[in-house]
């Protein structure tokens, strides 16, 4: 039998081969792109959730993003002043951090004060209970409790209360946002810690209205806007709003908590 063929076809792809590695191998180091070290450094500091509440599509595309000018040190939310701290010293600039804020549910109806009025089958999800029939609350305006924000949090800052509204873990969370892009009623709004009083409704409808679907549901009287320190509380229709600057020493805000006669008035976390 003659090998010759078989021996000059193996010697050829084998020649071949090895031109193809060392062309690759060339290619790979002219074309190569150089990794900034710092990169590496600063996803090292971040949780890794991936939440985009920096505005980057993930914590790696943060950390380049970072690096090069496009993010700000302290734009990790879940992360913090102490993880902002650590990127501003790797790229040797100065931290700038904001004060903390959290996930606020603006709502108080849960079932026994805001009971169901039918029955949905369909998608158990509020978003899908919301597209269908705005779900199932009396209240329009009020939670459904299916637990998109709960499904959405991925800090595990949310637990479902056993009356059906969420509970929000304000040491556990972050203020990233995810629950309040979740929820399809927009009822949960990120908002500095500090912040001395929660309107737990946003029904914007009138006393008869609100009242025939939510035992304490926001009737509009005013009240706390009269008691409310240095005037800091507004109404905007038929809910009561903090202006823009407010005092933040929560002893002053009593009387006007007190004062609300559905009781739909907290104090912050």
């Amino acid at each position: 039998m003659n090998f010759t063929p078989i021996v000059f076809s193996t010697a050829v792809v084998g020649a071949l081969g090895l031109a193809f590695g060392i062309i690759l191998s060339a290619a790979a180091k002219k074309f190569r792109v150089e990794t900034d070290p710092r990169v590496e450094e600063i996803l090292k500091l971040l949780p890794g959730a991936n939440c985009g509440a920096c505005g980057a599509p993930g914590c790696a595309a943060y950390a380049q993003g970072v690096v090069e000018g496009k993010y700000a040190p302290s734009g990790c939310i879940p992360g913090a002043g102490v993880t902002a701290e650590k990127i501003a010293q790797i790229l040797g600039v100065q931290a700038e951090t904001g004060e903390k804020k959290i996930a606020y549910l603006l709502c108080g109806g849960d079932r026994e004060q805001s009971p169901d009025i039918g029955k949905y089958e369909g998608v158990m999800t509020c978003r899908g209970a919301h597209l269908v029939i705005s779900g199932m609350k009396a209240c329009s305006w009020g939670c459904i409790g299916f637990g998109d924000c709960v499904e959405a949090c991925p800090f595990d800052a949310i637990k479902m209360g056993e009356k059906g509204l969420p509970v929000i873990d304000r040491e556990k969370c972050t203020g990233c946002g995810k629950c309040e892009q979740a929820c399809p009623k927009e009822i949960i709004k990120i908002m500095p810690i500090s912040i001395p009083l929660v309107v737990r409704c946003s029904n914007p409808e009138k006393l008869k209205n609100v009242k025939d679907v939510c035992k304490v549901g926001c009737i509009g009287c005013s009240l706390c806007v009269k008691k409310s320190p240095e005037n800091s509380l507004e109404m905007r229709g038929n809910l009561p709003y903090l202006k823009d600057a407010y005092p933040k020493d929560r002893k002053l805000w009593q009387e006007a908590i007190n004062s609300c006669p559905s009781k739909c008035l907290s104090e912050g976390a």
